[in-house]
């Protein structure tokens, strides 16, 4: 089970609504760009079936994959540094994968 504190930001929501399969917005281009940018500097690309085929994988054990792909030996601190370069690259895009900055 999900720890539910995170959700703490959410009060005085009466609902919260979660878009795991891509229904209400498509958000694969985002995160493809994301985890490429942030895979790049290691030799791995991330082109779109590369992706694909990690779709439903989390996020640290897609990048441990990645790394291991290029024979790049990848501790839990670097993974856990990669985890948050994705997010923060996840953040500066909209979800069509263009920048959000202005």
């Amino acid at each position: 089970m999900v720890a539910l504190e995170c959700l703490g930001s959410f009060a005085g929501f009466e609902a919260v609504l979660f878009d795991c399969n891509g229904t209400l917005a498509d958000t694969h281009p985002a995160h493809r760009l994301s985890l490429a940018a942030t895979l790049a500097p290691y030799g791995v690309e991330a082109s779109r079936e590369w992706c694909e085929g990690y779709t439903g994988t989390s996020t640290p054990e897609t990048i441990r994959a990645a790394l291991d792909g290029q024979q790049v030996g990848g501790d839990e601190e670097l993974i856990g540094r990669l985890v948050a370069a994705r997010r923060a690259g996840m953040s500066a895009l909209d979800v069509r994968g263009r920048s959000t900055a202005r």
